[in-house]
């Protein structure tokens, strides 16, 4: 199947990816000779009122993986909650992330409306290790939440580190701790 579909992207015209990240891999990965064009995905905006909660509310959504790093999303929370009494929640959605239940995370496979979590998120975190762009970066992008990224998230691409959110470097629960 692999080669199938590289085979049509070297035959291709023009190749579009959602991030610099992406294009330079596939770029490398298929050693293209074609025109790779970046165009970042996009996200509608919610039509519900902006609220802001008393709690502070860490979510995250991605399917359980090594690649989304949400080991190291953990491991700061833990950080954060030994030093002090924080008062917030880490809430978790996606595909195999309630095994993240027993170290205090609320974790769910699925939620009838992510919106509704939005909401209620007081700062999104993609920790990923590698992962193309993050659809769920947007999500709460339009929610007017700020979001903490690592470098290996194509969606790091969108984010003005100190304004939008930050920017912090792959595998560092320490740096994502210092930032929430």
């Amino acid at each position: 199947l692999w080669s199938v579909y590289s085979q049509h992207i070297k035959n291709a015209d023009v190749t579009l990816c959602p991030s610099r990240m992406s294009a330079k891999y596939i770029t490398k990965k298929l050693s293209l000779k074609n025109k790779v064009v970046v165009i970042p995905h996009g996200w509608f905006l919610p039509e519900e009122t902006l609220t802001v909660h008393t709690n502070f509310n860490i979510t995250h959504v991605g399917t359980n993986s090594p690649d989304k790093g949400q080991n190291y999303l953990v491991q700061a929370w833990r950080q954060l909650r030994q030093r002090s009494e924080f008062p917030g929640h880490l809430l978790m959605v996606g595909r195999g992330t309630t095994i993240w239940t027993s170290f205090g995370a609320f974790c769910f496979a699925h939620v009838p409306n992510i919106g509704k979590e939005y909401k209620k998120c007081s700062v999104y975190v993609q920790p990923s290790v590698t992962e193309g762009f993050g659809l769920p970066v947007l999500e709460a992008m339009a929610y007017a939440r700020p979001v903490i990224v690592t470098k290996g998230a194509g969606a790091s691409e969108l984010v003005e580190d100190g304004k939008d959110g930050f920017v912090v470097p792959i595998r560092n629960a320490g740096a994502i701790e210092e930032k929430l």
